[in-house]
């Protein structure tokens, strides 16, 4: 019988302990998280939320992985945030525009 080989664990996981599980940044993995994604807001929506609204990946307090981001991964997630607001806001004026140019025959 030959033995099984764990699968590999990219070197950062490796220095992840259990000490240090609830403190690492649930997005990167990489940093010390700082800013709790349940106590923290953005334009008066829980991170959690936004989170959500960007990845479409649910994030509560009972699942048991880190509840914090680190100050880089929040940059990217405010970036990612205001882009997809903005292009769902833009997304309905266009076709507002369109139903409106439709209707005058202008398109």
């Amino acid at each position: 019988m030959s033995e099984i080989d764990e699968p590999a664990v990219p070197t950062v996981m490796k220095e992840i302990t259990y000490d240090n599980f609830s403190k690492i940044c649930r997005s990167c993995i990489i940093n010390r998280g700082e800013i709790d994604v349940f106590e923290a807001h953005m334009q008066n929506v829980p991170l959690s939320n936004v989170i959500f609204s960007c990845t479409n990946e649910l994030v509560t307090k009972t699942d048991g992985l880190s509840r914090v981001i680190c100050n880089i991964c929040m940059k990217l997630l405010i970036n990612s945030y205001t882009f997809v607001k903005t292009f769902k806001e833009s997304q309905v004026n266009l076709m507002n525009m369109h139903k409106v140019f439709k209707n005058k025959n202008i398109l």
